[in-house]
């Protein structure tokens, strides 16, 4: 699952991507009784910098995690690696980290340089005729537990608390009281969320296997709730079993996986058969939606941070995916 190469220059990276999380998806559909990614405790990150990845990269590291079988979530480049005076061990291979390169082009195809673009004005570039292109490019890094030779306290390993039905996280809590999102908890068998009412409906607390469970479905409704036509605006009236339908549950579910690694506790993507083969229709038919998911998923990430006044540390969207 590692990538430390990719033999053509001009491999179409989209599609690259989109086969690694098929990939993820059909091994799930096979093995279904388990989560397809599972984020635990802290999300993955520079263990030099201490920088989260945002996005898809959050989904493969973790899943590259667990599939090494590492209690580790932190990454380190080459670079990096050697400046801490550490090792790679013989016969691991790296991971990939995708991010957007910006190049800037006027209407004659002149490419103009980042420094100059920043130096010009708004009316320079509506006369030049400027336009962004986003280069899909990647470098390679490597989880500690690859790694020999590395400072003592970067292999301490951090053990999330575990909650139980009969406890409240504080952060969660706040998180979804500051949105003044409309939910109603009932006995139910269902969780969903009313476009036409903009309503939550989810069973009573006590239903729930555990308070985890009831956090990764709550922040999935959440998502939708995030689509409203008064918030983000996504299509949400879609058929059951249609392509849109698909693509919001996988919104849905990415926004609550990200929620939840920023909370500290795990998140599994759902193991539901059918919306894993409905997931698997969509991205081959679409090798580039995966990444208009995750930037759906964000979005919506990024609104239910913002009502909270005690907000879980914003996620970063600065140059990773």
């Amino acid at each position: 699952m590692g990538i430390s190469n990719h033999s053509n220059g001009r491999a179409n990276l989209y599609q690259v991507v989109t086969n690694q999380i098929l990939e993820l998806l059909e091994g799930q559909k096979l093995t279904w009784n388990r989560p397809w990614v599972s984020v635990i405790g802290k999300p993955a990150h520079n263990t030099l910098s201490q920088r989260t990845y945002s996005g898809l990269n959050q989904i493969l590291l973790s899943f590259r995690q667990e599939h090494l079988g590492l209690p580790y979530n932190g990454w380190l480049t080459f670079t990096q690696i050697q400046e801490l005076r550490g090792r790679v061990i013989a016969g691991e291979s790296s991971s990939a980290i995708y991010y957007y390169k910006i190049l800037y082009f006027e209407d004659g195809g002149k490419q103009v340089s980042s420094e100059e673009f920043q130096r010009l004005t708004n009316t320079e570039k509506e006369r030049k005729g400027l336009r962004k292109h986003f280069l899909l490019r990647y470098y390679n890094v490597f989880n500690i537990g690859q790694i020999k030779g590395l400072p003592a306290a970067l292999y301490k390993v951090q053990v999330p608390a575990t909650l139980t039905w009969l406890q409240k996280d504080d952060h969660a809590e706040r998180l979804i009281k500051a949105t003044d999102a409309k939910i109603i908890h009932w006995v139910s068998d269902e969780a969903c969320y009313n476009y036409v009412n903009d309503v939550i409906f989810l069973p009573v607390r006590e239903q729930f296997e555990g308070l985890t469970a009831y956090y990764e479905t709550t922040l999935h409704e959440l998502a939708h709730w995030t689509g409203h036509t008064s918030r983000l605006n996504r299509k949400l009236q879609n058929a059951f079993r249609t392509v849109g339908y698909a693509q919001e549950e996988l919104i849905a579910e990415l926004c609550s996986a990200f929620l939840c690694a920023q909370l500290g506790f795990s998140m599994g993507i759902t193991n539901n058969a059918a919306y894993i083969q409905s997931w698997i229709e969509v991205l081959k038919e679409d090798s580039r939606y995966i990444f208009k998911a995750v930037h759906k998923a964000e979005e919506a990430a990024t609104l239910i941070n913002s009502f909270s006044r005690t907000p879980v540390e914003a996620m970063d969207q600065d140059s990773d995916l």
